[in-house]
């Protein structure tokens, strides 16, 4: 199938560039750039060269996406404003109550829960026997029966164990 309409070339060329722009490779402006120029190497190759350069963009984008989604999505929570603050119990209710609600309320956002230290196990704290809060670096400070506060991210709710599970947890300074 050979594409003739330069409008087609248009489309496909902003195609990678959005997707390229989503995955914060280059701004948009400079996108239109890449646009422009993506087009004329286009109309000016041979038929196995567009089939090489086809197969070398889809390489370049899977490479891209690849990448972002082993190193771009993380965050750094410990650097982050908490969203709420809220006690163990408080928290644990409220998934009890109703999990949906709870869910979309905490979900991906920064948490700061308080609670006593019911078990350590190397970078693995829980609170209360209900918050498995996973450590990005262990804690040697933390002994059980201590009364912390606790930065993290919503994992999820463990219905049948009525456990709330977090990661990339820190010690929050801020209570």
């Amino acid at each position: 199938m050979v594409l003739k309409s330069p409008f087609i070339y248009y489309f496909l060329a902003l195609q990678v560039t959005f997707i390229l722009e989503n995955l914060k490779v280059f701004s948009l402006f400079s996108g239109f750039i890449l646009v422009n120029l993506i087009i004329i190497i286009i109309q000016t190759m041979s038929r196995k060269a567009k089939i090489i350069g086809i197969l070398l963009v889809g390489v370049l984008v899977v490479a891209i996406s690849i990448n972002y989604v082993f190193n771009g999505g993380t965050r750094d929570l410990a650097t982050e404003e908490v969203a709420f603050t809220v006690s163990s119990k408080d928290i644990i209710g409220e998934f009890t109550s109703n999990v949906i609600i709870a869910t979309n309320k905490y979900s991906d956002k920064a948490i700061s829960i308080s609670g006593k230290v019911t078990a350590v196990s190397d970078s693995i704290v829980t609170l209360d026997n209900t918050i498995i809060c996973n450590f990005k670096i262990p804690d040697t400070n933390i002994k059980n029966d201590q009364s912390i506060n606790v930065k993290g991210r919503l994992v999820g709710f463990d219905d049948l164990m009525g456990e709330l599970k977090l990661d990339q947890c820190s010690i929050n300074e801020n209570k």
